[in-house]
């Protein structure tokens, strides 16, 4: 068997943690509160996904419309604020601390990501019947 590219695996474990956390959020935007589908909400990070520490961290994601998240990017205060508002400055500092952390991300590690939120997003649906 041909061995899995990491920035294939990575790409996967991506998409599988953002329709677990589009569909854990019911497709509305935590910065707006507006409703959409898979193709107008964004699982949007509140630490950039450039840090792998928090990159998998759910407490670190919220469905954002593409117009939300793309200003998050630009303007990253509203988001912040609001997340702060419900979670607290102290959970945030502590959030941002371990951002820092340097995490030697393997293609195992992508692989089982994967595997977890594809597991997740099923056991949401089935709690959702």
């Amino acid at each position: 068997m041909k061995k899995a590219k990491k920035t294939t695996v990575k790409r996967r474990a991506d998409t599988a943690m953002s329709n677990y956390i589009r569909e854990r959020d019911n497709f509305v935007c935590y910065t707006c509160g507006v409703h959409g589908d898979k193709y107008s909400i964004d699982n949007g990070h509140l630490i950039s996904r450039y840090w792998s520490a928090t990159r998998f961290y759910e407490h670190n994601c919220k469905a954002q419309c593409k117009a939300c998240n793309f200003l998050h990017e630009n303007d990253p205060e509203i988001y912040k604020r609001k997340w702060i508002a419900e979670h607290g400055q102290d959970a945030f500092e502590s959030m941002y601390a371990w951002s820092k952390h340097v995490v030697k991300a393997t293609v195992e590690y992508y692989l089982e990501t994967e595997k977890d939120y594809k597991e997740k997003l099923a056991e949401l649906r089935v709690e959702r019947l």
